[in-house]
């Protein structure tokens, strides 16, 4: 008796359970999706349709909050998606089909994986019974996994909003790209419009008391300390972060070194931070790092500089890792293999040494040689940017001057930059007022990266005065951007460096004393290519024209392409000498 009173019990649970689904509301698994990333806070999702995607593209056309972006390129797309997740600090969507439009996303995928960027890169999918190989089914997994934190393809429609919320919780642990794969099938069929719940925030462990007492040890017994500041201050609530390091520098009297992506959020008027560390561990910020005999690593890691180790030979620095991600095996290298690592939030990590270091002074030596390179920097600058009549080419330093000149007349701006040789002197010679409003890829370092992410930035903080700058071959490489930017409307500005050559490539070429070869780029008619997709353009004859054409430009309409003719012979003669000289170690005389 007992044992049938329970098998009916289970059978009204069931039978409630079934009635209860079928009066709830339903919707599309993409319905439910949409609603889950409405959930999250997402307002744009940047993308290319297709035909497996046409139910989400659907559900995005019917959601009151979300405003789906068409990108020329799923490329594009997926620096637009950058660069609206560093404006607002919120989780970036990028849409594709399968096939190659899936493939069009990788590259934005690794360079999101490299510069810890938090993205949901969803791809459409053959249904979930046809098996790969089929027209354009690519095991799409497996294709990002390795790009990505976490790669999912659900099988059930009622498991896609789960799947979602998996990866951006994985995102929000380790910030960098996710992946869904959708199947197309699946996104068409319906299932319970339940109101989803967000997916947990990542995390962090509290500051081991231990391990603050021994940094502030560290800290103290060094003569000439140094703060190396990376693009893990970008990820928590980036502005209070980049507060926190210059209130900890202050406080104990210690410099502050930032990378190139970390450049945007520390002002260059600050009297403890010097230029950045470029790429290749040169420049101002380079040159004291190399004396530190101890380095505070605050959210840096080795892969932000391509040769880590020049800023600290041998090893002599004793480094403190301090992260919110232990650092991986593959990245403990000579020269930056910590002596001691702190793995909590960057705040919460400062704020423990801090503590431990009491009212600890550094002794002066660094500060001094600090002030001394930042005055060689200011000085160097002013004579660059003394000629006003000068013509073009201009000297790129003082291209930069300009540039800062034009901001400081038009309000809160945020400035993108690109790769190439155009980056090197923006890092270095671009000053920052306010934190937050240049961004350097410094990751991957992928080429035509700045347009589009301006593009993305633009839409997700319309007061924001947007900047983005390359060279003519990064231009080039995602211009079909500058279209997208012309149909939105958006007043932003693209100073495009012209020399007609891919100079960085060049420079390393006479670094090793080799003859310059497959460098040459093709002249461009800024004017003519603006006018073709509907934005406008301009090219800057003399550098007084620089300032008040950018700040005209940022009221605008529409996009302004400004293209800029630059004169990069004093960097091709250095790397000329250093060819010589490697060269001459070899016994060999350099050709031309």
């Amino acid at each position: 008796m007992r044992a049938l009173s329970r098998a009916l019990a289970v059978l009204l649970l069931v039978l409630a359970a079934r009635a209860a689904a079928e009066t709830s509301p339903r919707t599309t698994a993409a319905g439910a999706l949409v609603h889950y990333l409405e959930r999250e806070g997402v307002t744009k999702v940047f993308g290319v349709p297709g035909e497996e995607t046409l139910h989400l593209i659907d559900a995005l056309r019917q959601s009151k909050t979300i405003e789906f972006v068409l990108a020329a390129n799923e490329q594009g797309a997926s620096f637009m998606a950058t660069g609206y997740a560093r404006a607002t600090g919120k989780l970036g969507v990028a849409l594709s089909t399968l096939g190659p439009g899936a493939t069009n996303l990788v590259t934005g995928a690794a360079n999101a994986a490299s510069e810890n960027v938090k993205l949901l890169l969803i791809t459409g999918q053959s249904p979930v019974k046809r098996p790969i190989g089929y027209h354009q089914k690519l095991d799409l997994t497996a294709l990002f996994s390795s790009v990505t934190r976490l790669s999912l393809e659900p099988k059930r429609a009622g498991s896609v909003v789960a799947a979602a919320r998996r990866l951006v919780a994985a995102a929000n642990r380790n910030p960098g790209p996710v992946h869904l794969s959708l199947p197309a099938d699946l996104a068409a069929m319906e299932v319970s419009a339940r109101e989803p719940s967000k997916a947990p925030r990542g995390r962090r462990p509290a500051a081991d008391p231990r391990s603050a007492a021994r940094a502030a040890e560290l800290l103290r017994s060094a003569r000439f300390p140094v703060i190396i500041a990376g693009d893990g201050v970008l990820q928590e609530q980036a502005t209070h972060t980049a507060r926190g390091v210059l209130a900890f520098a202050r406080a104990h009297g210690i410099p502050v070194v930032p990378s190139a992506i970390a450049k945007g959020m520390f002002p260059s008027e600050h009297e403890l931070t010097v230029p950045p560390l470029d790429a290749f561990a040169r420049g101002k910020g380079a040159d004291l790092v190399r004396k530190a005999d101890v380095i505070l690593s605050v959210g840096y890691h080795p892969t932000e500089t391509f040769e880590p180790t020049a800023f600290n030979p041998g090893g002599k620095a004793k480094v403190i890792h301090l992260s919110t991600q232990k650092l991986p095996r593959e990245q403990r290298i000579p020269g930056m293999d910590p002596a001691l690592e702190l793995t909590t939030g960057l705040v919460k990590g400062l704020g423990a040494i801090h503590r431990a270091l009491g009212e600890f002074r550094a002794p002066a030596a660094a500060r001094e040689a600090a002030r001394e390179l930042r005055s060689q920097h200011a000085s160097e600058l002013a004579r660059y940017s003394a000629d006003l009549r000068a013509r073009a080419p201009l000297k790129p330093q003082q291209v930069m001057g300009e540039l800062r000149r034009a901001l400081d007349r038009s309000g809160q701006a945020l400035v993108f930059g690109d790769v190439g040789l155009n980056k090197g002197f923006l890092t270095q010679w671009l000053a920052v007022k306010r934190p937050g409003e240049v961004m350097v890829p410094n990751g991957l370092s992928t080429m035509g990266a700045a347009l589009p992410s301006a593009v993305g930035a633009k839409l997700a903080r319309p007061e924001l005065r947007v900047v983005s700058v390359s060279g003519d071959g990064g231009l080039m490489m995602n211009v079909q951007e500058l279209a997208t930017a012309a149909k939105q409307k958006l007043p932003l500005v693209h100073l495009v460096l012209i020399d007609q050559r891919l100079g960085l490539i060049e420079n390393h070429q006479r670094r090793n004393g080799l003859t310059p070869a497959g460098v040459e780029l093709g002249s461009l008619d800024v004017v003519a290519l603006a006018r073709g997709m509907g934005a406008k353009g301009y090219v800057v004859k003399r550098a007084s024209q620089i300032a008040p054409l950018v700040a005209r430009a940022l009221k605008a309409q529409g996009p302004t392409l400004i293209g800029i003719p630059v004169d990069y012979s004093e960097a091709q003669a250095a790397a000329d000498r250093l060819g010589a000289q490697k060269l001459a170690g070899q016994g060999r005389r350099p050709r031309r």
